[in-house]
């Protein structure tokens, strides 16, 4: 408390003592008038205003009071604001209020004068009283959010590092509290700038906030210069105001682009012809860093011609672009120039742009490509490639085909029209023509046959040819060749057959060698040519032989076993070929017809044929047939007829011969079957029409049912038996048995057992036999002696018919049974001294059997134990049976001799009990009885709770997995000999574990862990003794019930669950089973439930049946194997426990890995629709030609993905070329010699994967193959083709790897070509490409002669020359590109900082599932070998999180709770291949796992922002305070406290009153009727500090119940959370208080008080606080002050409730060792009612009316003094009566001074004997005359004189 609130309540006591003072003096005459006062309750102290209350609104009602009762007027002086009401004092609001101004006054409060004047009759002088008071003017949300310093503009350097932060946003709010708190937002949140920047704010003091501008994504200049940022701020109001303002961020250009060309890459013709200075191209180039640019220089690379110059024409300004114009130098151009020949009339330059950097330029450089067209003048004529040319052909060379072998090129090196020219040809007559008629540039010419019928070897003038070709451009320039045709012989006749074709028919029996045939052919050639061979091709010819010179045809061998069979084959169609020497083929269908031969039996379809019919029915019910097949061909052969040969005697059946269907003649009889089986047995016969014939058999069993038409009937309804209890499994009981009139199965009865058997009894099913069945149990005491059963007999028909009957079985009890007692031990007592006779107990033992007779008797062991608690050790102990005797029929135990305590203090005697007619020896049981002597005036204690003598037990209930030594329940006991509480308990024995114990003081513990769900025997029990001081005892059994908890989680059977399925499963096909058990058992524990979320992409595929754990595919899911392969997946079990538990659910995930199985959904492509390649004629056979290469999206390592390459369609090629199935290489087949030809072989090749069916893909291949012709020109490049050539090599191939083979030819002849020409790289001026690889000059071969690396380079450019070493002027130049194929030889990259990790944020309780952020690495590989996959690889441990395997993308996968944990640390790592998954146990931590070296690997910090989830939570929901009924208004009582686990804004809380309720205090233990008392105290808002608001004077004798609110911001929702408390307020006066006196000064005391206070509440055994009222200067009763002492006014609280003085004496005063223990250390001498001694300074100017008052106060006090003394004498006359050992009586509590009205305890209280008035302040005197006290410390008088002295007044000893 405070010095001002001190002061003030000082003031208010002198302000009470002046007003008793008038009211006593106002009765005195000729007193002066006395001025008028406020009420404490109305005089505006506290008083505090909402800032919008509007103008007109009365606020407040001041009382004044006149001690004389003359009429008040009220005024006051506000500065305008208020008026008030002079006569009812209602003060009314004037003037608007805002808070916001007033601050910048007076801050927030209006200070006010109130004045108050009474009106004195009778001419007297009025009296003014004039005070000042301070009104708080509480804030309302009146004001939006304020932007500073507006408007906003930022520069941020476009380098500028994710992360960075700017503070240039400066909000205020003007309000209070949570109204002005202010939260900054960016609007829209989904524009381009939200998505960029982000905005929070930070609170610098109330209603300042800085708004903190964080980048989130990377900036680029040259994408976006500029952003507008529009902000919103929104303040904690209940209903919130905003404001907006923009800021404008400026992108700083940063120097990172390179310089950049407009219009490029160039283009621009010029003829080859053209005048010196042509402007040819304008180019223009600009710096890409438009913020920043630099100066730039242009250079022309590449003219190596000097053809053209590069003039700059504009330099521009610094932030413009440079112009430059190209012109031609003045050196002639020449298009055939070999270096724009060879490059198709291109001349190729390169532009570079180059930044200078203080004018020297090694800053960024650009270039740019200028590809300039040199245009064509018609100054070269047309040249033949030779200027002779010999040709051999065949004369059987068809019409227009090509002469072989002739190779013609014409070649005008002119381009466009210039290079056209004309083709004829002379002396061909009408044999030859030439193709084509024009042409232009180079082009092949080919002569073909017009009119075959001219050429003919054996024509002499026909041998031979001699032709003139003639090659004229458009200028007439002409070029002629010479062409000499020769003819050749050929075979040029065919075999010829007689017939077109040839039909045989033969029988299918034919013996090996038979001759069936003999064709031949004939040949018009002669010689070799005309000399024949004959064959047989098609399905089926290996079953004929043919004589290769004869054409005789024979049957084949066969290997010895019949080649023909015409149930296999009845037709052969073969193909019949004629081959002359020549090679020339004929061929003629042959078609052979086989004859069948009977030579095949009838064959049943089933051996034998059953059906059944009811007697009485003449036709089946369904047909019923019998069917037979023949395997001859023959018409007659498998023709079949169907007869029965057996089994019709009874002429029943017909069978149709044509069909074999059965028919029924007559109605068939039961009776009629053989030997009345049942069954009729038929043979049916099916035989052929064949010569001869043949036949076979079947069975047909007909089986005739009977009319299923009666039931089985027993004999009796009711059968009875008996048996023995100890009978034998297998004793037959008693027989039961039913007959049945049908006959067959309808008739055969079978018997059933139904209930009440309880599997004791078993019945034959056959005979009817009722047995004792095996491992019965027919104890009479366990399952009764009588069993009733329900029996049935069924027959076998159809239906089956039931009939039903009861048997009685009586089991006839046996003596076998032993007795048993109910106890182990026995206890009981007796007094000392007790007559012989006395019944001690009586133990009387149980026995089932009937016949049972038991007999007690005492037996050995017995012993006795001495008072001291020892056991006496004597050899004898029979003696102890002398002292008692035990009936031994009824077991009554009675005392037989004196006995004394003081010999014996108890006696143990061994009972037992024999069954006297037990079939069976020892039968017999034990116990112990133990004999407890008391003394004769000792009476047993008597323990608390819901114990009694009649039910000795004290039930408890706990939870499982309690710690160890944990306390259960603390044992009270009283002796009620004394009253005092017992201190010793002794343990008897517990059940089966000892998990129970107890300590000596009755502390009940838990001596070892309990599981409730193991095998626990339930409940747990405790036999305990208490034991009196004087040796008195009393037992209980304490019943421990232990109640099951949720302490285990669910566990899955597997570790990890792998499973596969094809990637066409659909909707609803199941996966997997994933299962889990939990060992709890009760409330829900155990009931599982499943979920499924994603360890990555792809759980949207996947469901996930969440009671029986089956992954199946989710509805509209599509797997796709190429998309992804294989999917992990998180399976979650989570139990359920019942809400009213409270449990918190457990839950445990495990890895589930689902493969997806291919399947053939895709189809080979070829990587080119169409193939060119070339071969020269001389390539080795089986040399490889090209490979064309497929590509097939399955699973390669399936058939589905494995391909097999082949060739379809052969076209022209004949066998020349094949394929490798496995490779796809094209080879060639044959030798190509002789095969060059002008026209491309074309073919089509086909792909196809190894599914059934296949899928295939086809690819057309043109093959060129050249021939070799004499040395007369430039080597020609066959490879690489002329457009160029692309190929690719992987880049981390070895040193020497074979790249391409080159491969040139010269027009030589065959013997000279190859050793001719040399192959090489052309060197070039602006690349080095070539240094990287090697060429044989012989071979052409190109192998790499450096490690290649793609992403140092990926392309490379080789100019290949093919040069004659002969003549070195001709050569040839072609390119070929090598591109490197990637290969994943670098591993992902993050860009970070070693130093710190990436930082992300997530709102905790955020839904799994939500995207927290990206991760993104790099790879500097490409395509597959850059797909990059992420994995988090520690510090996931919880499993809260994962991150899609693809995209990065990190997602909450569980539940967060920021007051759990504010941040995560996880270790990501980005991999080139999938790693297998970490599991939850191998997580390791951050520390162990992040290595800052590899870069593969980054650390991510999760930031969980709080979220408003958690309400405040008072500590102690129910609170007990005391408040004087005479507190004044504003009078502190206590702080509420309340506690959120939230953090910042969401942790501030306030506080309001809901209501509060006073409750009456009642005689009873209830409480009277709550009465609504509202406004009777105020709290602050924020402090929480609860103050007195009206006058608490109506209130004492009870309490008041307040319910206050704690309170916080509202949620995202617009909700506010809350919590609500109860405050119970004690109004108390002084009268109610006890005093401590300690012998310590008031500074110790203060200091030590919280530690006696805890000490106190751990001493004392019930629920009882103290509660501080007053720390006092002691007072001795003489009135002296004592300042080394102090006095220490308190109240109690018992159970919430106030204790009543007396109750609180007897409390503090209790005889309890560790009390007074407690009381010396803290120096504790007395205690004594509190009676406030306060003295109080008085004014000098009221010292004449506080004299009067003194005078008047002493003359009654007198008054008082003397009734007292004459009370006080009359009491004395009274003589107190002793109590003798006799239990407490509960005395009312009126007798101790406890008004009725307020004793409101739950339970009576032992209240010791009433004490005379005088006597009362003799402490603990009362127990001195009930309780002996064996020490020396009983108290002693209180006397003030020991107080003085300083001595122990209490008595302690020392």
């Amino acid at each position: 408390m405070g010095t001002f609130s001190i002061a003030r309540k000082i003031a208010q006591h002198l302000k009470a003592i002046v007003f008793l003072s008038i009211l006593v003096s106002a009765q005195m005459p000729g007193e002066q008038n006395l001025a008028p006062f406020f009420d404490f309750c109305c005089d505006l102290e506290g008083f505090s205003l909402p800032e919008n209350t509007p103008v007109g609104t009365v606020i407040y009602r001041l009382i004044g009071h006149d001690p004389e009762g003359y009429k008040i007027t009220y005024a006051i002086e506000s500065g305008g604001y208020f008026a008030v009401d002079p006569d009812t004092g209602e003060i009314t609001l004037v003037k608007a209020i805002d808070r916001e101004q007033l601050a910048q006054e007076l801050g927030d409060y209006i200070r006010v004068e109130l004045s108050l004047e009474d009106e004195v009759q009778n001419s007297g002088s009025n009296n003014l009283v004039k005070f000042q008071r301070l009104i708080e003017v509480t804030d309302e949300n009146d004001n939006s959010p304020v932007f500073v310093n507006t408007p906003y503009t930022i520069n941020v350097d476009e380098t500028a590092l994710v992360g960075t932060i700017f503070n240039e946003v400066f909000v205020v709010d003007a309000d209070k509290g949570f109204n002005s708190d202010v939260f900054l937002s960016c609007e829209p949140a989904t524009s381009v700038t939200c998505s960029i920047f982000n905005i929070k704010e930070v609170r610098e003091k109330e209603g300042h906030f800085t708004g903190v501008l964080t980048l989130v994504k990377s900036l680029d200049y040259e994408t976006n210069n500029s952003y507008t940022m529009r902000i919103k701020a929104e303040d904690g109001g209940s209903v919130p105001r905003s404001s907006t303002t923009t800021i404008t961020i400026n992108v700083i250009d940063h120097q990172d682009v390179a310089p950049r060309f407009f219009g490029a890459p160039y283009f621009a013709e010029i003829h080859e012809s053209e005048s010196v200075g042509k402007s040819v191209l304008k180019v223009a180039v600009q710096d890409g860093d438009q913020g920043n640019p630099r100066q730039l220089r242009l250079e022309l690379i590449g003219d190596i011609l000097g053809y053209f110059v590069l003039t700059v024409t504009n330099t521009g300004n610094i932030r413009g672009p440079v112009t430059a114009e190209l012109r031609s130098s003045g050196v002639p151009i020449d298009r055939e120039s070999p270096t724009v020949l060879e490059n198709g009339g291109i001349y190729s330059l390169v532009l570079r742009a180059t930044e200078l950097i203080n004018s020297t330029a090694i800053g960024d450089i650009s270039e740019a490509n200028i590809t300039i067209v040199v245009l064509d003048s018609n100054d070269n004529r047309p040249t033949f490639s030779h200027s002779e040319y010999i040709v051999f052909i065949p004369e059987n060379l068809p019409n227009n085909a090509t002469l072989p072998g002739l190779d013609i090129v014409v070649t005008d090196q002119d381009v466009g029209s210039n290079a056209e020219f004309a083709i004829t040809l002379t002396g061909a007559n009408t044999t030859f023509d030439v193709f084509p008629k024009r042409a232009i540039g180079s082009t092949p010419v080919t002569i073909k046959l017009l009119n075959s019928s001219n050429i003919d070897y054996e024509v002499v003038d026909r041998r031979q040819y001699k032709l003139q070709i003639t090659a004229t451009d458009n200028t007439g320039q002409n070029t002629t060749a010479l062409i000499t045709v020769n003819v050749e012989d050929a075979n040029d006749h065919f075999p010829s057959f007689l017939n077109e074709n040839y039909n045989l028919t033969v029988n299918e029996n034919l013996p090996f060698g038979t001759v069936i045939a003999t064709i031949i052919a004939t040949d018009g050639d002669s010689g070799l040519f005309s000399h024949l061979t004959y064959s047989l091709r098609g399905n089926g010819a290996e079953k004929f032989s043919v004589g290769k010179e004869t054409g005789r045809i024979t049957i084949a061998s066969c290997d010895n076993a019949p080649c023909l069979d015409a149930e296999v084959t009845s037709l052969y169609s073969l193909t019949y070929e004629a081959r002359d020497n020549g090679g020339q083929i004929s061929a003629v269908p042959l078609y052979i017809d086989i004859n069948d031969v009977n030579d095949q039996q009838p064959i049943f379809q089933q051996f034998v044929y059953e059906t059944s019919i009811l007697e009485g029915v003449d036709h089946f019910s369904t047909p019923f047939s019998v069917r037979a097949s023949d395997a001859d061909s023959g018409q007659a052969n498998n023709q079949l007829t169907y007869s029965i040969v057996r089994g019709n005697q009874a002429g029943t059946f017909a069978v149709d011969e044509r069909t074999g269907e059965l028919s029924l003649l007559k109605g068939v009889k039961y009776n009629d079957t053989p030997d009345r089986s049942g069954t009729f047995s038929l043979a049916v016969q099916a035989r052929d029409n064949g010569i001869p014939s043949q036949s076979s058999q079947t069975i047909v069993r007909i089986h005739v049912l009977d009319n299923n038409t009666h039931a089985p009937k027993f004999e009796y309804n009711r059968y009875e038996g008996k048996v023995y209890e100890l009978a034998s499994s297998g004793t037959r009981v008693v027989q039961v048995q039913a007959t049945d009139e049908d006959y067959g199965s309808n008739g055969r009865v079978s018997y059933n057992l139904g209930e009440g058997s309880s599997d004791n009894f078993i019945i034959n099913s056959t005979n009817g036999w009722i047995s004792v069945a095996n491992n019965a149990n027919l104890d009479r005491e366990l399952a009764g002696g009588v069993y009733d059963l329900a029996i049935s007999a069924a027959d076998s028909g159809v239906p089956i018919m039931r009939s039903t009957a009861n048997v009685s079985i009586t089991v006839l009890d046996e003596n076998n049974k032993s007795p048993y007692f109910s106890q182990s031990t026995y206890t009981a007592s007796v007094r000392e001294l007790s007559s012989r006779g006395t019944v001690v107990a009586i133990i009387t033992a149980n026995d089932p059997d009937e016949t049972a007779d038991i007999r007690y008797t005492f037996i050995e062991p017995s012993y006795g134990r001495a008072p001291s608690g020892e056991v006496y050790k004597e050899e004898n102990t029979k003696r102890y049976y002398s002292l008692f005797n035990i009936n031994e029929i009824s077991g009554k135990v009675t005392v037989t001799s004196e006995i004394y305590k003081s010999d014996v203090s108890a006696v143990t005697l061994t009972i037992q009990a024999v069954d006297v007619n037990a079939i069976t020896e020892f039968q017999q049981a034990n116990t112990t009885l133990d004999i407890f002597i008391q003394p004769q005036t000792v009476r047993t204690p008597v323990f608390g709770g819901s114990w009694s003598s009649e039910k000795p037990e004290i039930a408890v209930t706990i939870l499982e997995e309690l710690p160890v030594k944990h306390t259960v329940t603390i044992l009270s006991a009283t002796d009620p000999s004394t009253g005092q509480p017992v201190v010793k308990f002794e343990k008897l024995r517990s059940s089966t574990g000892n998990y129970i114990d107890v300590e000596e003081n009755g502390n009940v513990f838990v001596n070892k862990r309990i599981d409730y769900d193991t095998n626990l025997l339930l409940p747990l029990t405790l036999d305990v003794r208490a034991v009196t001081e004087t040796g008195a005892s009393a037992f209980a059994t304490v019943i421990i019930n232990v109640l099951d908890i949720n302490d285990h989680s669910p566990q899955f059977t597997l570790d990890e669950y792998i499973s596969e399925v094809k990637e066409s499963a659909r909707f609803p096909t199941l996966i997997t089973q994933v299962r889990a058990e939990d060992k709890d058992t009760d409330y829900g524990f155990n009931l599982i439930t499943y979920s499924l979320y994603g360890n990555g992409d792809g759980v949207e595929n996947f469901a996930i049946n969440n009671e029986t754990g089956w992954i199946s595919v989710r509805q509209g899911a599509l797997l796709d194997r190429e998309a992804q392969s294989v999917y992990y997946l998180q399976a979650t079990a989570r139990d359920n426990p019942q809400s009213a538990t409270g449990a918190s659910p457990q839950q445990t995930s495990v890895l589930v890995t689902i493969k997806v199985v291919d399947e053939n959904d895709h189809s080979p492509r070829f990587e080119k629709k169409s193939y060119n390649s070339a071969a020269v004629e001389n390539i080795q056979r089986q040399g490889t030609i090209l490979q064309v290469i497929a590509h097939d999206d399955d699973d390669p390592t399936s058939l589905y993905g494995q391909l097999v390459y082949t060739i379809t369609d052969r076209g022209n090629m004949g066998t020349l070329f094949s394929i490798r199935p496995n490779t796809g290489e094209i080879i060639a087949a044959e030798n190509l010699l002789d095969q060059a030809s002008d026209v491309p072989y074309i073919f089509q090749v086909k792909a196809c994967d190894r599914g059934e069916p296949a899928r295939c893909d086809t690819s057309s291949v043109s093959i060129s193959v050249g021939r070799i012709l004499s040395n007369d020109d430039r080597p020609r490049f066959l490879t690489p083709s002329p457009g160029g050539e692309v190929v690719a090599i992987q880049e981390d191939a070895p040193l020497g790897t074979s790249v391409f083979t080159a491969l040139a030819y010269s027009n030589d002849d065959s013997q000279t070509a190859e050793s001719h020409i040399e192959y090489g790289f052309q060197k070039s001026l602006f690349s080095d490409d070539q240094a990287k690889f090697s060429i044989n000059h012989l071979t052409g071969v190109i192998t790499t002669a450096a490690v290649l690396d793609r992403e140092e380079q990926q392309n490379y450019s080789l100019p290949l020359i093919a040069s004659n070493r002969l003549r070195l002027s001709q050569f040839s130049t072609r390119t070929l590109t090598v591109t490197l194929e990637d290969v994943d030889d670098n591993i992902p990259v993050f860009q970070r900082n070693d130093a710190a990790p990436t930082h992300m944020q997530i709102a905790e309780n955020a839904e799994p599932g939500t995207e927290i952020g990206k991760m993104e690495a790099t790879d500097k590989d490409r395509g597959e070998n850059a797909r990059i996959y992420y994995y988090i690889i520690c510090g996931n441990a919880k499993k809260k999180f994962s991150i899609g395997t693809s995209s990065g993308i990190l997602r909450v996968d569980a539940e967060l709770d920021r007051e759990e944990s504010s941040s995560y640390v996880l270790c990501i790592k980005a991999s080139s291949t999938p790693l297998t998954r970490v599991k939850r146990q191998e997580q390791p931590g951050v520390d162990t796992a992040y290595d800052p070296t590899d870069p593969s690997v980054s650390l991510v910090e999760i930031i969980v922002t709080d979220r408003n989830d958690h309400p405040p939570v008072f500590p102690n929901v129910s609170m007990t305070v005391t408040v004087s009924a005479t507190a004044p208004m504003g009078t502190f009582i206590t702080s509420i406290k309340a506690e959120d686990k939230d953090v910042g804004r969401n942790a501030n809380i306030s506080y309001s009153v809901r209501g509060a309720n006073f409750i009456p205090y009642k005689s009873n233990k209830d409480h009277g009727v709550p009465e609504p008392v509202p406004y009777i105290f105020s709290i602050g808002k924020y402090s929480g500090s609860l103050a007195v608001n009206a006058s608490l004077t109506p209130y004492i004798y009870g309490y008041i119940s307040v319910l206050v609110d704690a309170s916080n911001p509202r949620t995202e929702s617009g909700l506010r959370l809350s919590s609500t408390g109860e405050l119970r307020v004690h109004v108390v006066s002084d009268a109610s208080r006890v005093k401590l006196i300690f012998n310590r000064n008031a500074d110790i005391v203060k200091n030590n008080i919280s530690t006696f206070l805890l000490e106190f509440n751990e001493v004392i055994e019930e629920d009882i606080k103290i509660q501080v009222n007053e720390f006092l200067l002691h007072q001795t009763d003489k009135g002296k002050i004592n300042g080394l002492w102090t006095d220490v006014c308190v109240y109690l609280i018992k159970n919430r409730d106030l204790v009543g003085i007396t109750d609180a004496l007897l409390l503090l005063k209790s005889d309890s060792p560790a009390l007074r223990s407690l009381y010396e250390r803290y120096g504790i001498v007395k205690i004594s009612r509190c009676r406030s001694k306060t003295t109080y300074a008085i004014a000098a100017l009221e010292g004449t009316v506080i004299g009067l008052t003194v005078m008047i106060f002493f003359a009654v006090l007198l008054l008082i003094i003397a009734m007292c003394c004459i009370a006080s004498k009359i009491k004395k006359n009274d003589k107190l009566t002793e109590e003798k050992s006799e239990p407490v009586i509960y005395q009312s509590p009126s007798m101790y001074g406890i008004p009725p009205e307020i004793y409101h305890h739950d339970q009576p209280l032992a209240l010791p004997p009433p004490l005379p008035s005088t006597e009362q302040d003799r402490i603990y005197e009362w127990q001195e005359k009930s309780v002996s006290m064996n020490d020396g410390g009983s108290f002693k008088d209180y006397d003030a004189n020991d107080l003085q002295d300083g001595g122990n007044a209490l008595g302690f000893s020392a």
